[in-house]
């Protein structure tokens, strides 16, 4: 586990022109001290610790590479992580009030939370996707998409760069965060012009009933209200929070320990839900010749066949990492393939199997998560194993 910074100071005479100034800045907050190349914080935690600087060419300032690293084994990870983050916090801490600007080159800690988070949020999604399909399209047809969008879901279809030509294939053309617009956004497929002429032919206060149908209501309230008792604000705000979570999980951003318990609590409030609406599906007024392959349908494993491949990309990635530790090699969070080629971290082969597996997964991770079919998924993962037994091979090489 290894966490590097970059920190920038202005000059300002002896403060902190060197390791041993820097040093002792950190250990002006007494939870930490630190003895040659180890750091050891008061809640007993230590870890490996080194330090180089230099002057920014050019500038009043002076840099310093810190690199803080500890064997994280297999026994409780969850609670050593949380141990290792207590000294870099202080770190951090110290640096800032002395007015250091703090650049996060490579976190070990946020990748694990990262790790964690998307495949819970992979599944909730496949599951909304599911829960969609098999109760709007079997039971509304074919035109579903056209007759039950919201205006803005129709438009969002529209403007897609991956839409489909067929209905079916409708759901593999929108995001995480169109699907809930698609189901919690109330809207009215009643003109204000209809609404006009109701009321102008109204002549009894029992005619107004019929203006009812003008109140903007989502699709979760017309078609799932009555299978599952849940408002759809309650989801909606849900999805929503899970979406920004998402989102960083999508583009490398940190991800913290309340990040990742966050997502699994929203996700265990929402999944009860849909997986409600999944049981109760066979309630839906359907053809009885029907009923069971919608039921069947809807209980049907979701697609394990996407989350085998990322595993097997993120431990791809990790062997990179690791070959470029040992190279001296600093990878930032995203390293060109050709960069990766040029410095000799992957010959031709591994650098043309790795651009293809990378761009697969961003196609993956930032759009839809069931495009593919089983088959491609399962002649991709064969891809990422085959690349990640040669960087295996080629770790134990630099080891032996």
């Amino acid at each position: 586990m290894i966490v590097e910074y970059l920190v920038i100071f202005r000059k300002n005479g002896s403060f902190c022109d060197s390791v041993a100034g820097l040093n002792r800045l950190l250990q002006v907050d007494s939870a930490i001290t630190i003895d040659g190349s180890t750091v050891r914080h008061k809640n007993g935690f230590s870890c490996n610790y080194q330090a180089t600087t230099g002057e920014v060419a050019g500038r009043e300032q002076r840099y310093f590479q810190l690199r803080f690293s500890y064997n994280s084994g297999t026994t409780n990870p969850s609670n050593s992580i949380e141990l290792f983050s207590e000294p870099l916090k202080s770190a951090r801490r110290a640096i800032s009030k002395a007015e250091g600007q703090i650049e996060t080159l490579r976190d070990d800690i946020s990748s694990h939370y990262a790790h964690a988070t998307y495949p819970l949020i992979h599944e909730i999604e496949i599951m909304m996707r599911q829960l969609i399909a098999n109760f709007m399209l079997i039971t509304l047809g074919r035109e579903w998409a056209k007759e039950t969008s919201p205006n803005d879901f129709e438009e969002t279809l529209r403007k897609s760069k991956r839409k489909d030509q067929g209905h079916l294939n409708i759901l593999h053309s929108v995001d995480f965060i169109d699907l809930g617009d698609f189901l919690f956004t109330p809207y009215s497929k009643r003109t204000i012009q209809d609404l006009y002429i109701n009321i102008d032919k109204a002549k009894e206060p029992s005619d107004l009933a019929n203006l009812k149908e003008f109140i903007p209501q989502s699709n979760w309230k017309r078609y799932f209200s009555a299978l599952v008792d849940c408002e759809d604000s309650y989801l909606d705000s849900r999805w929503k929070e899970l979406y920004e979570i998402r989102c960083k999980v999508a583009h490398n951003a940190s991800i913290s320990r309340s990040d990742h318990s966050r997502a699994a609590h929203l996700i265990g409030e929402v999944k009860p839900k849909l997986e409600d609406a999944i049981r109760k599906l066979s309630n839906v007024s359907i053809p009885p010749d029907e009923k069971d392959s919608v039921a069947e349908s809807a209980v049907k494993s979701a697609d394990s066949a996407s989350w085998e491949f990322i595993k097997t990309w993120k431990a791809v990635e990790w062997a990179v990492d690791i070959i470029c530790s040992n190279a001296g090699i600093t990878k930032p969070t995203s390293l060109p393939t050709a960069a990766l080629k040029q410095r000799g971290i992957l010959n031709d082969e591994q650098a043309a199997i790795y651009s293809d597996l990378r761009k697969f997964r961003n196609d993956l991770v930032h759009g839809p998560s069931t495009g593919h079919s089983t088959e491609l998924l399962q002649d991709i993962s064969r891809a990422a194993n085959i690349l990640l037994k040669s960087l295996q091979a080629s770790i134990d090489t630099s080891s032996k």
